[in-house]
Order: C-alpha cells, then sequence, then structure tokens
C-alpha cells in the first residue's frame, strides 16, 4: 500500500471524528442551553438534593429538612422568574425593532419569523413547567 492512501485514510478518519464530534456536540449544548432556560427544576432540585446528600453525607431526617428548603427555594426562583417575563420580552422586542432598522424587508420578515418560534418553544417551556407542578413542591 502506498504511503499517501495509508495517510489519506487516516486523515478522512480525522476529519470525520471532528466533524462528528462538533455535531454531537452541538446538538448537546442545544439541549443543554434549552434545558437550562426551560424553567424544569425538577431535575435541577433532584441534581441538587443528590448532591448535597453525598457531599454533606446527610441522615434522612436532614435530607426531608434540607429537601424541603430546596424545594422551596425553586418554587420562590421559579415565581420571580416569571415575574420578569413582560420584562424580558420588553427588552427582547426593544432590540429586535433596533435591528430592524438596519434589515431590508427580506430579512426582517426571517427576523419575525425566527422571533415567532422562539416565542413559541419559550411559551412551551413555562407552559411544561406550570403543568408538571414545577412552580410547587411535592
Amino acid at each position: 500500500m502506498k504511503k499517501w492512501k495509508l495517510w489519506s485514510g487516516i486523515l478522512v478518519i480525522f476529519i470525520s471524528g471532528i466533524v462528528i464530534g462538533f455535531s454531537l456536540g452541538g446538538v448537546f449544548t442545544k439541549k443543554a442551553v434549552e434545558h437550562m432556560f426551560s424553567g424544569e427544576h425538577r431535575g435541577s432540585r433532584e441534581f441538587i438534593m443528590n448532591k448535597l446528600t453525598r457531599e454533606l453525607d446527610l441522615t434522612s431526617s436532614q435530607r426531608e429538612y434540607v429537601e424541603k428548603i430546596v424545594c422551596r427555594t425553586h418554587a420562590e426562583l421559579f415565581q420571580m422568574r416569571q415575574s420578569h417575563v413582560p420584562e424580558i420580552r420588553a427588552i427582547i422586542e426593544s432590540g429586535i425593532t433596533e435591528m430592524k432598522q438596519q434589515l431590508n424587508p427580506e430579512q426582517s420578515k426571517k427576523l419575525d419569523e425566527f422571533y415567532e418560534k422562539a416565542k413559541k418553544r419559550w411559551g412551551h417551556s413555562r407552559e411544561r413547567a406550570v403543568k408538571n407542578g414545577q412552580a410547587d413542591c411535592e
């Protein structure tokens, strides 16, 4: 086998690894960001409780007490975030209005479509969080 074929094969495998790594990394990052901003607290409460239980070596009675505090804290944070939604939306809409001043009509239409899709995603995330009872403790 000629050396150039060997090196070509190694190069193809290397480039394939990079492409697959970037693809999976992008998917993972997108999912992580969506989860972080979705208001899904149940998973994070469980994560925090598992971490505290392990790190602090909590007894079962301590765990129950700490879990009530963690749950209440998450509910309060959820309510605070929900109360700021109108302010956040106003800031975003102001930015979009400002961006449109530099866009042509086609770009402006695409920006509107992009924003509508994002609003639907954000709305579904909030609805799911409320529906799953994540704004309050069990």
